[in-house]
């Protein structure tokens, strides 16, 4: 006889499960005699009680049943923390230096304002943070420009040896299930060839997300694929490349499962409207057929993207967002930056929602953020199908960035000001500092909602290496119960108001330690299994789109 923990279903009747365990009889699956329980948990679906080998067998037969794991084997996973970092350069300012680490990690783990430390007080800090996962197992697909496998970012150790846990896995050879076409070789640019803005992006963003100095899951396997003008998949295929490379993913021989798989979308797609051929705004129920002057659009309509001659309105297009929703119910988990408009995204059902901007005879909505990074089940707030991250700022106050996007749609906030993190050897417009390791490679700071979603998507990673099992809705109520709440300063000046969050929660991302730090892990937080399914989703018409970087 040895000790078992034994695990049940969601939804179980428990006491009656504890009936049938302790008194003899019942079904052919459970022992017909009083089994001993050792361990009852109150709020717990996990019950220790001892029992035979055979008996063991008989009870993997019932159908409440999800595991039955010996307590012997679980009492020898000692845990160790997933990584520790200290640093006396936990740096806010908007330079660049060898020795700065990306600020986000500190505040993350820490979990709470650090007083007068912001770009406007002390901008550095001195701490040290242990984390207790790194993301393990788990496999992270950055949409994103290409990355320089050989950067000492990447590498399995954080001396930059080890070699590199980039994959660059041959899309291309997915072509026959996905379109039905031809199979081809997916080219990955190297060299001097990666020295644009776009591949900067991602190589940026992949630090944050995954990096071992500058980023959080510090054991995940890194992929990439490009959205933007490599012109070998088309924008609205992407997710069905990596949907058919996630079902087909082979079995890990060291979990025996599929690792987990976490795609993050610095990016999104926006239409190009003239504005000499806008005819009318449609405005909270109300058609506008004058007055299209800047203070009006920025004003009275919330349209916040604009130069002399166009107008620039986020690409919410359901068609797209369909696939999202399949790859969704695979089991692929969606983060997205919210952009950087400074604009409202509103919910369905929202007073915004459905405003939109005529032109040429189309409906151009302009508040429903991007299908890449906003993507909603169609029904009045409908299940959310990516965390879609605002940025918060460098200040003491911890505001919200003023370019940042915010509005009911947005789930929560991240550090996205002036992070550190790899870059190419060469970059537009920035100022780049020599890796600490290796002078050939590079480090710079950027500022976006391309800055904060990478560290939603880190942590996100490393949740999964302990949870592999959470699906996306898992994922958004996970942030919703321990996200840290009213710790960014906000005002309420509406459209035109930088640091007002116009209705998204006061949200800011922590990263809550799973396991301890030391001693036997238990089981800390419990999820069901829920999937979105498709529920009358629409499909706009369009006739111009352009991606973008964020």
């Amino acid at each position: 006889m040895e000790k078992y923990l034994v695990t049940v279903k969601k939804g179980v009747d428990i006491n009656q499960f504890y009936d049938d365990m302790e008194t003899p009889g019942g079904s052919s699956s459970i022992p017909d005699r009083e089994v001993d329980c050792y361990d009852r948990r109150p709020i717990s679906r996990n019950t220790g009680y001892i029992l035979s080998e055979e008996e063991v067998s008989q009870l993997k037969n019932d159908s409440r049943i999800i595991c039955i794991e010996s307590k012997n084997i679980l009492d020898m996973a000692k845990v160790i923390p997933g990584w520790t970092q200290t640093s006396s350069d936990w740096d806010k300012s908007g330079i660049p230096e060898s020795t700065n680490r990306n600020w986000g990690l500190y505040r993350c783990v820490n979990g709470e304002q650090v007083s007068n430390w912001g770009y406007d007080g002390t901008v550095d800090a001195t701490a040290t943070i242990t984390t207790t996962s790194s993301g393990k197992n788990v496999d992270v697909v950055i949409v994103d420009g290409h990355l320089n496998v050989n950067s000492p970012e990447f590498a399995v150790n954080d001396d930059g040896t080890g070699g590199s846990r980039v994959q660059q896995f041959n899309w291309l050879s997915l072509t026959s299930i996905v379109t039905g076409g031809a199979n081809g070789t997916y080219t990955y640019r190297s060299g001097a060839s990666l020295y644009n803005n776009e591949d900067n992006h991602g190589q940026h963003v992949s630090g944050t997300v995954a990096g071992n100095t500058q980023g959080w899951a510090r054991d995940a396997n890194i992929y990439n694929i490009d959205p933007y003008t490599d012109d070998q998949i088309n924008v609205d295929l992407l997710f069905d490349y990596v949907r058919v490379w996630h079902n087909q993913k082979p079995i890990n021989a060291f979990t025996g499962r599929r690792n987990p798989t976490i795609v993050n979308n610095s990016w999104g797609s926006y239409y190009t409207i003239t504005k000499s051929n806008i005819t009318g705004v449609f405005y909270r129920g109300t058609t506008y057929t004058t007055g299209f002057i800047e203070n009006v659009f920025t004003n009275t309509y919330g349209i916040r993207k604009f130069d002399v001659t166009n107008v620039y309105t986020k690409a919410y297009i359901a068609a797209y967002v369909a696939d999202i929703e399949d790859a969704v119910d695979d089991g692929i988990i969606f983060v997205g930056s919210a952009m950087n408009d400074s604009e409202k995204i509103d919910i369905e059902g929202g007073d915004d929602y459905n405003n939109y901007i005529i032109s040429g005879g189309y409906a151009y909505y302009y508040h429903r953020g991007s299908w890449t990074t906003a993507p909603a089940v169609s029904g009045v707030n409908g299940a959310r199908l990516s965390v879609c991250v605002g940025a918060a700022s460098t200040f003491v106050n911890e505001s919200k960035a003023d370019f940042s996007n915010c509005g009911p749609r947005v789930d929560v906030y991240a550090p996205g000001v002036n992070i550190i993190s790899s870059v190419h050897s060469s970059v537009n417009s920035a100022t780049l500092v020599n890796d600490y390791r290796n002078s050939a490679y590079k480090l710079s700071k950027f500022r976006g909602t391309s800055m904060a979603s990478p560290q939603v998507c880190g942590v996100l990673a490393c949740l999964l290496e302990q949870y592999p099992n959470m699906n996306q809705s898992d994922i958004i109520s996970y942030l919703e119960q321990n996200s840290k709440t009213n710790q960014m300063t906000t005002t309420s000046g509406g459209y035109t108001d930088g640091t007002d969050l116009q209705g998204s929660s006061n949200s800011y991302l922590f990263y809550k330690k799973e396991r301890v730090e030391t001693g036997t892990p238990t089981p800390r937080y419990t999820y069901g299994v829920r999937k979105a399914s498709t529920n009358g989703v629409k499909y706009p018409r369009v006739n111009s789109r352009v991606t973008k970087r964020l």
